[in-house]
C-alpha cells in the first residue's frame, strides 16, 4: 500500500509544472503549519475548559460530601435527601445520588426531563463521558467511610464550546489559506519566469536547431547567474556547431576523395588480377613446351653426357619452380577476385594426412627431418578436402624448408574452443623474428629470406590464410627464435551448426 501511494505521488508530481509544484509545496508547508498552530490552540483551550469543569464537579462533590456525611453516618434518610435536594438549581447539575456503605440509606436527585439510563461502578474519581461529566467521591465522617456520592454535570456546554472552537478554526484557517495561495501564486511567477524562459529557448533550439538564441534579463540573483551561464553555453554551442559544420564539410570532401580512391583501387586491383591471370596463362603455355622438350631430352639419357644431364635437370627444376609460382599467382588472383570455389564436406584428418605425408616425407628425408603425425581418433571436421590437403602441404613443406637438419616436425590436434578443431604443425627450426611476425601473412614477403637458398615465393601463407577463412576457420602461429614455430588452424567440427561462411561455396 505504501509503495503504491509513493508511486502515485511520484508520478503525479512529475506531471505537474514548476508553477504548480511551487504553489503545492508552499501551500502544503503553510497549511501544515497553520493547521498545527490552530489545532494546538483548540486543544489547549479544550483541555483548559475540561480542567475547569472537572474542578467545578469536584468542588460540588466535596461540598455535598461535607454536608451529607453526618446524615449517612446517622442513617438519617430525610437529612440526606435534603442535602442532595439543595443542589437543585446549581448550573449544569443533572443528577445527584448518595448511598450509605451498607445500603442503609440511598437517596438521589434528578432534574426534570433527564433519564438515568446507566449507572457506573462506584470508583472514586472524575470521568468525562460523551453526554455528561461524572464525579464519584467516597464520603467519610470522623475518619470513617460512611458512603459514596455521585454528581453528574451536563456536558452540553463542553460540546458547544468544542463546536465554537471548530467554527473558529475553520474561519481562522480559511482566511490565511487564501492569502497563502495568493502570495505563493505571486512568488512563483517571479521564480518560474526564468525557468519558463529556459524551457522556451530549449524548445526552439530542439525544434529549429537555432543555436543563436539569447535570453534577455536584468536579474541580479541566482537565476540571473543561471541565465547568464545559459547564454554563454548557447554561444559556445553555436561556435562549436559552426566548427562542426565546417569539419563535417571537410570530412565529406575527404570521404568523397576516399570513395574515388577506393573505386580507383578496386579497378586497379581488378585490372591487376586480370593481368596476372592473363600473363600467367600466357607464361604457362611456353613453359609447358619447355618442360615437355626437357622431359623428352631427359628420356634420352644414354645419348647425353654428364654436363648435358645436369643442364636438363636444372631446366626441369627451374621450370617446375616457375610453374609452381605461376600456379600460386593464379590462385592468389582467383581468391582476390572472389572466384575461388569450395566444396565443404566432413573430413577425417587421417585421410588428408595420409595423402600429404608421402609428398612431404621425400623432402624431409633429404635433410633427415623426422615427421610425427598424431591423427588417430581425431574428431570429424568440415572443410574442402582438396583445399585441406593444400593447407597441410603448405604448412608442412614450410616446416621442412625452415627447419634445421635432423630436426623434427609434429602434426597433432586438440580442441581448444567448443565446436572447433585445432590442427597444429610444429617445427624445430630457426623461428620467426619478433619484428617480422606482423608481416607474415603479407603477399610476396619472405621476411628476410629473399637471398637465402630456401626456395619460396612469399604467397603460400597468404593463400592458406584465405582458404582457411573461406572455410569458416582461423589461422595463427606462435614462434620463438632458435626454438621453432607452431602454426595452427581452427576449423568447425562436423557437429557444429551448418557452415555458412567463405567465398563462392558450391
Amino acid at each position: 500500500m505504501t509503495k503504491s501511494l509513493n508511486f502515485f505521488i511520484k508520478n503525479s508530481c512529475q506531471r505537474l509544472t514548476i508553477r504548480s509544484k511551487f504553489i503545492l509545496i508552499v501551500t502544503a508547508i503553510s497549511t501544515s503549519s497553520l493547521v498545527f498552530a490552530l489545532s494546538l490552540i483548540v486543544y489547549t483551550g479544550m483541555e483548559v475548559y475540561k480542567q475547569d469543569i472537572t474542578e467545578n464537579s469536584e468542588v460540588i462533590s466535596h461540598m455535598l460530601a461535607s454536608n451529607i456525611a453526618p446524615a449517612l453516618y446517622l442513617l438519617d434518610e430525610d437529612s440526606a435527601q435534603e442535602a442532595v435536594q439543595r443542589l437543585e438549581g446549581v448550573p449544569n447539575v443533572i443528577f445527584v445520588a448518595a448511598a450509605e456503605t451498607d445500603n442503609g440509606v440511598s437517596v438521589e436527585f434528578v432534574i426534570p426531563g433527564y433519564v438515568v439510563t446507566e449507572r457506573n461502578p462506584l470508583v472514586a474519581g472524575t470521568i468525562i463521558y460523551d453526554n455528561y461529566i461524572e464525579t464519584i467521591k467516597l464520603v467519610k465522617f470522623a475518619g470513617e467511610s460512611v458512603g459514596y456520592i455521585t454528581v453528574r454535570l451536563d456536558s452540553d456546554e463542553l460540546n458547544e464550546r468544542l463546536k465554537g472552537y471548530i467554527n473558529s478554526f475553520i474561519i481562522a484557517f480559511s482566511a490565511p489559506l487564501l492569502l497563502i495561495l495568493l502570495l505563493s501564486s505571486i512568488i512563483q511567477r517571479v521564480i518560474s519566469k526564468p525557468i519558463d524562459q529556459l524551457v522556451d529557448v530549449a524548445n526552439k533550439v530542439t525544434k529549429k536547431g537555432d543555436y543563436q538564441q539569447h535570453i534577455e534579463h536584468n536579474r541580479k540573483d541566482e537565476f540571473g547567474v543561471l541565465l547568464d551561464a545559459f547564454n554563454e553555453m548557447m554561444m559556445a554551442v553555436s561556435q562549436r556547431n559552426m566548427a562542426l559544420s565546417n569539419t563535417s564539410l571537410l570530412m565529406k570532401v575527404e570521404k568523397d576523395k576516399a570513395n574515388i580512391a577506393r573505386v580507383s583501387a578496386e579497378k586497379a586491383n581488378k585490372a591487376k588480377s586480370e593481368f596476372l591471370s592473363s600473363m600467367s596463362h600466357e607464361l604457362r603455355t611456353p613453359l609447358n613446351a619447355i618442360l615437355g622438350f626437357a622431359q623428352l631430352l631427359e628420356m634420352d639419357k644414354a645419348e647425353l653426357n654428364e654436363e648435358q644431364s645436369e643442364n636438363i635437370k636444372y631446366i626441369l627444376d627451374s621450370g617446375y619452380h616457375l610453374l609452381g609460382l605461376i600456379n600460386q599467382v593464379l590462385e592468389l588472383a582467383k581468391i582476390e577476385s572472389g572466384k575461388m570455389t569450395l566444396s565443404i564436406e566432413n573430413i577425417v584428418l587421417g585421410d588428408a594426412v595420409g595423402e600429404c605425408l608421402p609428398l612431404i616425407q621425400t623432402l624431409a628425408d633429404k635433410r633427415q627431418i623426422k615427421i610425427t603425425a598424431h591423427s588417430d581418433n581425431c574428431p570429424i571436421f568440415k572443410a574442402d578436402f582438396m583445399k585441406m590437403k593444400q593447407i597441410l602441404i603448405n604448412l608442412m613443406s614450410n616446416a621442412v624448408k625452415y627447419n634445421r637438419d635432423a630436426g623434427t616436425i609434429t602434426l597433432e590436434y586438440e580442441q581448444t574452443v567448443p565446436e572447433y578443431l585445432r590442427i597444429k604443425v610444429t617445427d624445430t627450426g630457426m623461428g620467426i623474428p619478433s619484428n617480422a611476425q606482423s608481416k607474415l601473412f603479407t603477399a610476396f614477403s619472405r621476411l628476410g629470406q629473399e637471398n637465402s637458398t630456401i626456395e619460396g615465393t612469399g604467397v603460400g601463407l597468404v593463400i592458406t590464410k584465405s582458404i582457411v577463412e573461406a572455410m569458416g576457420g582461423e589461422i595463427g602461429f606462435s614462434s620463438e627464435e632458435g626454438v621453432g614455430t607452431t602454426f595452427w588452424v581452427d576449423l568447425p567440427l562436423a557437429s557444429s551448426p551448418e557452415f555458412s561462411g567463405g567465398l563462392g561455396i558450391d
